[in-house]
């Protein structure tokens, strides 16, 4: 059984600097975001109140979602820092 070589094979950042979790989980965008809905989904479920390590891979609870919170986001880039 053969396998492509290493270059070829699609790869995505593993480990990375807090900064860019946001940027490197938006790549993950196949059938239209799928597995960020599914992780989302299991964060959800498995971490109700969003306390434990909110927006760590990117993966923000129901709580923090969607409120601009994401590093890279226009309301964090313009210093606001209450909703």
């Amino acid at each position: 059984m053969s396998q492509r070589p290493t270059s070829t094979r699609p790869s995505a950042e593993y480990h990375t600097h807090l900064a860019l979790m946001d940027q490197v989980a938006a790549t993950f965008d196949d059938n239209d975001g799928a597995l960020l809905r599914l992780h989302e989904r299991i964060k959800d479920a498995l971490d109700p109140n969003s306390i434990m390590a909110p927006g760590n891979s990117g993966i923000w609870g129901a709580r923090f979602r969607g409120r601009g919170l994401e590093l890279g986001s226009p309301r964090i880039l313009n210093g606001a820092t209450s909703s």
